[in-house]
């Protein structure tokens, strides 16, 4: 069947180009490299689990990401605003923390999401809307929240964590 799981952490990687990776690729780890952004047909369509902690992103934008992705990380960069249509709608599992995000805006965060770690940004509030309602577990460790509002969370929740933070 080809290469499945490519891992290229801890390189220099600061580019990615289309055409770099196989089609059967299910399993990507790019951790620990110097990639500042991100564009659209560099991930095949087939990749399920993807790891870009511990770059220099700065900014997402739509199409990049395949459709059938399924967990990905994109921890220890410097992301400051998440926009609609960037995650795939298969998303499971997300994983945002340490970065420099400040807003929570509803229609980002795909509706089949069910995990998804936000701490350590600098998150001040969070509104109605935003969490698609079969999120499990959510992680807001160490943000700058200050109240909390009825209805922002979903019923379906089962882990959350909202420790450190200025309620």
């Amino acid at each position: 069947p080809g290469l499945q799981d490519l891992s290229l952490a801890k390189n220099k990687i600061a580019e990615l180009v289309e055409g770099v990776f196989p089609e059967g690729l299910q399993t990507l780890f790019l951790p620990d490299n110097k990639i500042t952004e991100l564009r659209e047909g560099v991930f095949p369509e087939g990749l399920q689990e993807l790891s870009l902690s511990i770059n220099q992103i700065r900014e997402l934008v739509e199409g990049v990401f395949p459709e059938g992705l399924q967990e990905l990380s994109l921890s220890y960069n410097q992301i400051v605003e998440l926009v609609e249509g960037v995650f795939p709608a298969g998303l499971q599992i997300l994983e945002l923390d340490n970065n420099q995000i400040t807003e929570l805006r509803e229609g980002v965060f795909p509706a089949g999401l069910q995990e998804l770690t936000l701490y350590n940004n600098q998150i001040t509030e969070l509104r109605e809307g935003v969490f698609p309602e079969g999120l499990q577990e959510l992680t807001l460790y160490n943000n700058q929240i200050t109240e909390l509002r009825e209805g922002v969370f979903p019923e379906g929740l089962q882990k959350l964590s909202l420790a450190k933070n200025k309620i």
